[in-house]
């Protein structure tokens, strides 16, 4: 399964997070126009996979990195529990917390405000 479906998978499917996000407003590689509008919404994206472990001229694993990206209302209170909550869920699938932005302004919109956050993990094959 491809990292970016796998992770919309795991939020989508988390009942914590549906209190905040709704599943559907949580989109793999492209926020589909009807959603440029809405927040609370979410955009999972692929932006690193490196082949690693070598042995015998073989890779035995890959290093991966996901982006999470959530756009809020500036008013929405729930910013900060929807991080702490993703960042739970991401670890608990052995995804370690990379990158985060902070929370800015949307530089598109400049009436949203967005989280950029990065998890990587490390997948080795077994032979």
């Amino acid at each position: 399964m491809l990292n970016v479906s796998a992770v919309v998978d795991l939020l989508k499917n988390d009942p914590q997070l549906a209190v905040f996000i709704p599943s559907d407003h949580i989109k793999g590689y492209k926020i589909p126009d009807e959603f440029r509008e809405i927040t609370p919404v979410v955009l999972v994206t692929d932006i690193r996979s490196e082949f690693m472990a070598y042995g015998s001229d073989h890779a035995g694993g890959r290093y991966r990195t996901v982006q999470i990206q959530i756009w809020f209302d500036p008013a929405d209170p729930n910013i900060e529990t929807v991080e702490l909550l993703i960042n739970s869920i991401m670890e608990n699938s052995r995804w370690m917390y990379t990158f985060d932005s902070g929370v800015e302004i949307d530089q598109d919109t400049l009436k949203d405000l967005v989280l950029t956050m990065q998890f990587s993990k490390n997948d080795y094959k077994l032979n």
